[in-house]
């Protein structure tokens, strides 16, 4: 007899997960195992076994622990969930399993989440690192958004605008953020020298990340 399906499993039980799941139980390492059966005996796939094993013991938890929830889901919040666990199954930051996983908490009660908007935030959660997320969640209170400055030192300009060095680490964040389309140009931006401000999609993303549901 067939075991019975975990509650992860019927919550995110598309295609895409069920292939990605069975890829992971038969390698260790990860679903890039089976491509290059040399890392499955890596001391980086034995520790990636571990993250990932403990990772979606907690996520069958968040789900059990929320059933109705998982019955009411939402085509968009499914889509969602199931691009979160999927991200995970490629991490190797332990921040951004910790990141990933929250997410798939808070969206157990974005019930108006569109299904655009599900692929937007699918898309950004599984290629932003957890040092963009970190950085976005500590700049996105500056209102008149961020300009990047020849400068030695990040200063606020004005009571909202953060101007950062752009030859420092943080102007690296800054460009990732920009290729996510989460920093895009102002008005006066386009020319270069203007601010750049925080797209719509930050809102729904931080949203996502709140702690303390």
């Amino acid at each position: 007899m067939l075991p019975k399906p975990t509650p992860l499993e019927r919550a995110a039980g598309s295609l895409p997960l069920e292939v990605a799941l069975t890829t992971f139980g038969a390698a260790a390492g990860g679903v890039l195992a089976p491509l290059l059966p040399g890392l499955a005996n890596s001391i980086a796939a034995k520790r990636q076994e571990a993250r990932i094993s403990a990772a979606m013991q907690e996520l069958q938890e968040i789900v059990a622990r929320n059933e109705q929830s998982i019955r009411d889901l939402s085509d968009a919040q499914f889509k969602l969930i199931n691009e979160c666990v999927l991200a995970v199954l490629h991490t190797t930051d332990e921040q951004k399993i910790q990141q990933l996983k929250l997410a798939v908490q808070n969206c157990l009660t974005q019930t108006e989440l569109e299904a655009s908007e599900a692929i937007i935030l699918g898309r950004v959660l599984r290629d932003l690192s957890a040092a963009e997320i970190a950085f976005l969640v500590d700049t996105f209170q500056y209102e008149g958004g961020i300009r990047l400055v020849e400068a030695t030192e990040a200063t606020i300009d004005g009571p909202s605008t953060l101007r950062i060095p752009i030859n420092s680490p943080s102007a690296l964040l800054v460009s990732g953020l920009m290729s996510l389309g989460l920093l895009v140009p102002s008005e006066t931006g386009w020319g270069g020298t203007g601010n750049m401000t925080f797209s719509r999609s930050c809102a729904k993303l931080l949203a996502l990340l709140k702690t303390g549901n």
